[in-house]
């Protein structure tokens, strides 16, 4: 997550996903668009520039929808079937993410959402942020949806936070963070 001077978000995930030996199509990633933020007031994000690629760059198909109260980006062709492990590099750009609190500013994402209905064996998080600033304060929780866990560990490299899971997440479990 790249935290751009005038608030944006540019975001890149990167999914490792193991199909084994079944034929699929690709995978669903949905994203919250309309959501209650950290202190009750409903919060709406935009989400563009939306673009998919394999772990050799060569773009792959995506169809974007709405979900319910989610963006929902269709990745895979729905005429052809993988199988084993395939990398999925997703691009996008958020508007609206961070929340003002008075005189703090805070990103507080879900890097790994808890709709997953997989177990989810490690994930990373990086915080590039465009400004280091050694009063900053930052948590990560883990678990399912409401949990306070907090199986992660947290490094400061200059003006980048980095969120290491410490344990495999079960379905619907995920990873927030907070900076």
């Amino acid at each position: 997550i790249m935290i751009e001077p005038e608030g944006d978000l540019k975001i890149t995930e990167r999914l490792t996903v193991d199909f084994a030996s079944e034929n699929k199509h690709g995978i669903y990633r949905d994203i919250p668009i309309d959501f209650t933020d950290p202190v009750g007031k409903w919060h709406k994000i935009e989400i563009k520039e939306i673009f998919v690629t394999d772990d050799k760059v060569n773009p792959s198909q995506t169809k974007i929808s709405k979900w319910g109260n989610n963006l929902r980006i269709r990745i895979g062709d729905p005429n052809s079937y993988v199988s084993g492990i395939q990398n999925y590099i997703i691009h996008y750009r958020v508007k609206y993410a961070l929340y003002n609190l008075g005189n703090i500013d805070e990103l507080y994402w879900n890097s790994i959402g808890t709709g997953w209905a997989v177990p989810i064996r490690g994930g990373i998080t990086r915080v590039f942020l465009p400004f280091d600033n050694p009063s900053l304060q930052f948590a990560c929780y883990t678990g399912a949806y409401g949990s306070t866990g907090k199986d992660c560990k947290i490094k400061k490299e200059g003006s980048q936070i980095i969120f290491i899971l410490t344990r495999p997440l079960s379905p619907h479990e995920g990873m927030t963070v907070a900076v």
